[in-house]
């Protein structure tokens, strides 16, 4: 197990605190699924800007306005 020491406000400290009460828990273990699902997230949206960036420079990527165009169609043939 790793040790990290983080500074944060007052307002987010209390806030922390209050939460891991309310679920019974330890706040490190508030913070650890926090953290958990943050990094989960952000390596999803990474991963898949990264992945249209290989389409752009393959040049099998669309126009933006060919995207909108086949979004606005999408949305009148749902309504």
């Amino acid at each position: 197990m790793s040790t990290i020491t983080i500074h944060t406000t007052d307002e987010v400290s209390t806030r922390l605190s209050r939460l891991a009460k309310m679920m019974n828990k330890p706040r490190a273990q508030v913070i650890e699924v926090a953290l958990k699902q943050y990094i989960s997230e952000q390596s999803d949206r990474i991963g898949g800007i990264e992945q249209a960036q290989l389409t752009l420079e393959k040049g099998s990527g669309k126009d933006f306005e060919m995207v909108v165009e086949e979004l606005r169609n999408k949305i009148r043939h749902k309504q």
